[in-house]
């Protein structure tokens, strides 16, 4: 185990390229999979809520997220840090999509109108930033604002107050927490098992969280 520092990066020669980070290669896959296999069993719902839909395309673009970064953790050495824009920026509208949806369950307001346009001009921000810099902080940022913010907290008030469904939500963020001590602390069990690898299997465990909170959700409805 390390703490406070990385790993230097695996490389692997396949084929005369130069892989970096397989096991990112892998638990982005299997991010994206898990994402993938979600959006299909929600797409069996021939009548979705608006709320229902907007998740739907999250696990849509979820998933891409997780293909493109496999290829941009891979293949770094041959395409840099432009690689990386491809990931981040479906990320960021992942994220954004995820906010819309939980907006869809406030009372129409000058509230919420803010709110959604709030979450628009975010994310066109963190883009602008993420791109700008190169620099994958702002995209993390955002995913925090929007999962503690927009999905966690609401969730915890609806399940009160609206919904038991809701939730399944906070329990997947709180499932997820952990990827954020690993992460922030540098925190890594072993060379084939770093903090990203942790973080990325727990991201893949929340969504099935968020996948169960969909479904309650529409049946206590």
């Amino acid at each position: 185990m390390l703490i406070g520092a990385n790993y230097p990066k695996i490389e692997l020669d396949v084929f005369g390229l130069t892989i970096l980070e397989p096991m990112a290669i892998v638990t982005n896959f299997i991010m994206a999979g898990c994402s993938w296999w979600i959006f299909n069993q929600l797409r069996k719902n021939q009548t979705p809520s608006l709320f229902e839909y907007r998740w739907k395309l999250f696990f849509l673009f979820y998933g891409i997220a997780g293909f493109t970064s496999a290829f941009s953790h891979g293949l770094f050495l041959y395409w840099g840090w432009p690689s990386k824009i491809p990931a981040w920026g479906f990320g960021v509208i992942a994220v954004f999509i995820v906010e819309q949806a939980m907006i869809t369950q406030f009372q129409p307001s000058a509230k919420k109108q803010f709110l959604i346009g709030f979450s628009l001009v975010k994310a066109l921000a963190v883009l602008a930033l993420a791109f700008s810099l190169l620099n994958f902080l702002p995209v993390a940022i955002n995913s925090i604002v929007g999962l503690i913010f927009f999905l966690a907290i609401p969730s915890a008030y609806y399940q009160k107050h609206k919904n038991a469904g809701f939730a399944w939500f906070w329990k997947g963020i709180v499932f997820l927490l952990p990827s954020a001590i690993f992460f922030l602390g540098k925190i890594n069990p072993h060379l084939w098992l770093n903090k990203d690898d942790i973080s990325h299997l727990l991201m893949a465990g929340s969504l099935f969280f968020f996948y169960k909170g969909v479904v309650a959700v529409r049946e206590n409805q």
